[in-house]
């Protein structure tokens, strides 16, 4: 059997809220077991699109070579996410598609989402943000002194439309800056597509 090395984000303002204490209860029993026979094969996609109910609009990202692993409505149906991986090029995705209080800003998506995120972990350096005309983006690369190579790449672009924002994550073990052409490559193919009924 492969090492399996699994990364997990839990954003709160409170530590003690029982959602988050619920998640770290289920991380702790978590265990690794073997795909049962005849499981169906995650779905390959191109391109991949989210919308929320009741908009006229969707965001759409280009995602080829990965695998669509899992997909989920929150209840009350005010946010979507989905999250795959690329077995070649050794990376993950997830996209989070929520439901805000009021209009936002790609800047304002960051900034609700991003900082919170720079707390999960005390081995964070190359700490960036910048923007492109529609994106905000924000990064930090994670390293495990106890673990060898374990070079981790985090980068996000954030998207807000109307009254709602788009956290766009991909992470890859063992970065190095040539592959910083295939975060780009995920990052530049963001869309709005108009819908119709």
């Amino acid at each position: 059997m492969k090492d399996l090395l699994l990364t997990f984000t839990v954003l709160s303002n409170d530590s003690n809220q029982p959602e988050a204490l619920a998640t770290i209860r289920m991380l702790e029993g978590a265990r690794k077991s073997p795909e049962p026979a005849g499981s169906a094969e995650p779905a390959r996609r191109d391109r991949y699109t989210m919308r929320l109910p009741g908009e006229q609009w969707a965001i759409s990202v280009a995602i080829p070579g990965y695998k669509v692993e899992r997909e989920q409505t929150r209840e009350g149906r005010t946010g979507i996410m989905m999250g795959g991986t690329h077995e070649g090029q050794k990376m993950n995705l997830s996209i989070f598609l929520e439901r805000e209080k009021g209009p936002r800003t790609s800047d304002q998506c960051r900034k609700k989402y991003f900082q919170p995120a720079l707390s999960t972990s005390p081995e964070m350096s190359e700490i960036r943000r910048w923007e492109t005309d529609a994106l905000a983006l924000g990064q930090y690369l994670i390293n495990i002194k106890e673990m060898v190579a374990f070079d981790q790449m985090h980068m996000h672009a954030y998207l807000g439309k109307d009254d709602a924002c788009l956290d766009l994550h991909l992470s890859k073990v063992g970065f190095e800056e040539a592959d910083r052409a295939l975060f780009d490559e995920v990052f530049s193919s963001v869309r709005i597509e108009r819908v119709a009924d």
